[in-house]
């Protein structure tokens, strides 16, 4: 098991601190990035190289996706067809 494949079963996108949870430390994170098996999206942040833009997108930005953006995402019918991204963030 390596960095990438932790990164890439948790949907392509995870903490750091999960990654680390899982065994690794920061210097083998550090490899992974440098050696472009992830990336660093944000700080704190990992993606897999082909992990889903949307939630790179929102990693980056520090929100979540939500609503119906979330649910089209996961397969779920839904009414409106627009094409803006519904995010939710920290209000601080």
């Amino acid at each position: 098991m390596s960095v990438q494949v932790v990164v890439r079963d948790n949907g392509g996108l995870a903490r750091v601190g999960l990654v680390r949870g899982r065994g690794w430390s920061e210097r083998a994170i550090r490899r992974a990035v440098e050696a472009g098996e992830v990336s660093r999206p944000r700080k704190g942040w990992l993606a897999a190289p082909g992990a889903d833009p949307l939630l790179v997108c929102a990693a980056r930005d520090g929100v979540v996706l939500s609503c119906v953006t979330e649910a089209r995402r996961l397969g779920l019918w839904v009414l409106e067809r627009g094409d803006r991204s519904h995010v939710a963030a920290d209000p601080q």
